[in-house]
């Protein structure tokens, strides 16, 4: 082991098996400095050391950022496909509101600011760590914030989710360094753990609503699993034909129905047809015509028929 110290004071670091998109340094183990003033990022892969002061000799220096309105650089950490860096500054959050500066380190040697995110929150950020695309943010009396990163893809700043306040007096317009002072949250209950200067450690779990897909259907989803189109090439299985032979089935069913019935109906009015070929209507009324003809049906109805017969009369 040995020191690196070229650059400046080294106020907090994070070190990383690199596994970003820059191929260069895939492997190698980076580390991202906060010194106070700017970020520095190194590659301290080879560990060679100087035995005479403890320095490590083949450390590179990749890149040194600043960024506008620097004040003490505090602390920060990489996104988790190591695309993107988070970076608080203490001193500067001091003067205005709780402030998040975001990083591109897609291309470690050209690291660039891109943005910071702007709150009316009065706090200042402490320590942030990040898991599962949250950033988990210890901001002193504001409490522990958590935003979502999946903004930084558009180059917008990060978004709060859920917060948790430890420290409840009135800070006013004026921040202080009371409250959260760290939160771990790598625990595999999913359970936080917040440091609160007054209060202790406490344990917490995170309760946010799902946000409403809205390409989802209104009405329930089937259980019934997808299918695949059917080829229509392909000769045709039992399941294919199950509907199609219930159709069948049902107009046949239909088609035998209507015979017998119509046989019945034709028994019916040849039976009783043969002992009568007229009717005496009742009063005010008027039969319908009869059809007498010799072997054939008789029929009697209200609508108007071809007569070969008499009409009833009318009674008084």
């Amino acid at each position: 082991a040995g020191c690196w110290s070229a650059d400046a004071f080294v106020h907090d670091i994070q070190c990383i098996i690199y596994d970003g998109p820059d191929q260069e340094f895939v492997g190698h183990e980076i580390c991202f400095c906060y010194d106070e003033d700017s970020l520095a990022i190194i590659d301290i892969t080879d560990k060679e050391v100087d035995v005479t002061n403890s320095e490590l000799i083949n450390v590179e220096l990749l890149a040194n950022v600043s960024y506008p309105g620097v004040e003490y650089t505090h602390q920060g950490w990489v996104t988790d496909d190591h695309r993107f860096l988070l970076l608080d500054d203490e001193g500067y959050e001091v003067k205005t509101r709780s402030m998040t500066f975001e990083f591109n380190i897609t291309s470690l040697r050209s690291a660039f600011f891109m943005t910071r995110e702007a709150t009316d929150i009065v706090g200042i950020d402490h320590n942030q760590y990040v898991k599962d695309g949250l950033t988990y943010q210890s901001n002193y009396a504001s409490g522990l914030r958590i935003k979502s990163l999946a903004p930084i893809e558009e180059g917008n700043p990060v978004e709060e989710v859920a917060f948790f306040d430890t420290y409840h007096a009135n800070t006013g317009s004026s921040p202080t360094f009371d409250g959260v002072w760290s939160t771990y949250m790598y625990l595999p209950s999913g359970n936080l753990l917040v440091s609160s200067q007054e209060y202790g450690l406490l344990v917490v779990r995170e309760q946010r609503l799902e946000p409403i897909d809205t390409a989802s259907p209104t009405s329930a989803p089937s259980r019934s699993p997808t299918r695949s189109p059917a080829d229509p090439t392909a000769a045709p299985s039992e399941e294919s034909n199950g509907p199609a032979l219930s159709s069948i089935a049902t107009v046949g069913v239909s088609i035998l129905g209507i015979i017998v019935v119509s046989f019945f109906l034709l028994v019916i009015r040849r039976v009783f047809g043969s002992h009568g070929s007229t009717a005496t209507a009742g009063p005010g009324t008027r039969t319908g015509a009869v059809k007498t003809r010799q072997g054939t049906d008789t029929s009697m109805g209200d609508e108007e028929q071809p007569v070969s017969g008499k009409l009833g009369s009318r009674t008084a």
